[in-house]
């Protein structure tokens, strides 16, 4: 069964299940992210090629995704390849329309490398992080 058809060079990065009415946050490896409302995306057939959930530049990525749900106190937590870390309140990533350029989550410089994952996390999680 084809689920999505993908172009040339483009994989799938991330999948979720979710109730429809959810807020999706999307990340780059340059360190942008942007946050819309699940209701943005249309349904679309499962030959199709999907919808656009951001702008990149021509040297970026989309390197994750999150499902933001209600966990209480959560936070977004952003990973670079040299092994830094920041923790962002999901209260400053605000709702923007799907398709748009997004925010700076984290600056990517040569001493912290580019973005290598994401995830929401609160106070009560344990986290392991190998490199």
């Amino acid at each position: 069964i084809i689920a999505v058809n993908l172009d040339e060079g483009d994989k799938l990065i991330a999948v979720a299940l979710t109730d429809g009415k959810q807020d999706v946050l999307l990340a780059t490896s340059n360190g942008k992210s942007i946050r819309f409302k699940e209701s943005d995306v249309r349904t679309v057939s499962r030959v199709s090629r999907g919808v656009r959930g951001m702008s990149l530049d021509a040297d970026d990525v989309v390197i994750g995704m999150e499902i933001i749900n209600d966990m209480s106190g959560s936070t977004l937590f952003t990973v670079t390849e040299n092994g830094f870390g920041k923790r962002t309140e999901l209260s400053e990533y605000r709702c923007q329309s799907r398709g748009g350029k997004g925010i700076i989550t984290i600056k990517t410089t040569e001493r912290n490398g580019c973005v290598v994952d994401i995830m929401q996390v609160n106070d009560e999680n344990d986290l392991m992080l190998i490199t």
